[in-house]
């Protein structure tokens, strides 16, 4: 759709920023994407870039392609081309044949984490990691910072909790936004004291099925209630596993680094009002 039409009148507009998803090298992404994908998304990110439009890139996070995501064979040539930002998204046990298999272990979750914080320190690239950035914005934005409307119109309080209790079709977005099922959330956010991990669906299971039993959140697709059904022995592991792994880097991490940037940050303007 990015189209030279198109993008010229993106670089018109001034305030659209295109996010192209990609799986990594040529092989990960024509294997997911299509035969010819990742040429057309390099042709498409330097007719952007040409166009002076900030755009970014937009990854799913699996074991086979997580070391080259954060590695500068595939960061520095994004760089180059004029991209600006980076969506890292963890592989969920979510669609019609879910994989656990494909999920990053808690050890390489972290170590993932640990690279985008280096990604962000050494190049001029605003990379985020949707899981482990979560300390920065005080655990899950699902219902309270952000939403998803599926392409048949069900309201879900994050792309990847495909369950849902409105339709924009035959509610507003407002009674939706303020349902029993949207307010039950908020209310027990963060999940975790621990904001490393603040998933519902895989770091807290049992949060997320005391939710969709309580508010009668339905499937939003066939497939979708293999999470809370086959998949639960091993998403109770998994979250074991991540509590194991995660809980000694929180302590060292001091508790909500949020917090503490938040409470620096009016220190020094406490100084620098006294200098004045």
């Amino acid at each position: 759709m990015l189209t030279d039409k198109a993008i010229a009148r993106i670089a018109e507009v001034g305030n659209i920023a295109p996010m192209l998803s990609i799986e990594g090298d040529r092989e990960s992404t024509d294997a997911r994407r299509g035969d010819g994908v990742y040429d057309l998304i390099m042709e498409t990110m330097d007719k952007l870039g040409a166009a002076g439009i900030g755009f970014g890139y937009s990854a799913t996070i699996t074991r086979r392609n997580y070391a080259f995501i954060m590695s500068p064979e595939f960061i520095d040539p994004l760089v180059a081309k004029g991209c600006m930002m980076g969506w890292n998204f963890m592989y969920m046990p979510i669609g019609r044949e879910p994989d656990m298999s494909l999920m990053l272990t808690p050890e390489e979750r972290n170590a993932f984490r640990e690279g985008v914080c280096a990604v962000r320190e050494t190049r001029p690239l605003f990379a985020l990691d949707f899981w482990g950035d979560a300390p920065l914005v005080g655990g899950c934005i699902a219902a309270k910072w952000y939403a998803h409307i599926n392409s048949e119109g069900w309201v879900e309080p994050c792309i990847f909790a495909h369950f849902a209790t409105h339709n924009v079709h035959t509610s507003t977005l407002e009674e939706a936004l303020t349902s029993p099922y949207f307010k039950e959330i908020q209310k027990r956010q963060p999940f975790n004291e621990n904001l490393l991990m603040p998933c519902m669906l895989v770091d807290n299971p049992t949060q997320s099925r005391e939710i969709m039993e309580l508010t009668g959140a339905k499937p939003t697709h066939p497939g979708a209630e293999t999470l809370f059904e086959g998949l639960v022995p091993q998403i109770d592991k998994y979250a074991a596993e991540v509590d194991r792994v995660y809980t000694p880097v929180w302590s060292c991490m001091g508790g909500d680094p949020l917090t503490k940037y938040t409470e620096e940050r009016e220190k020094k303007k406490a100084k620098e009002k006294v200098k004045s």
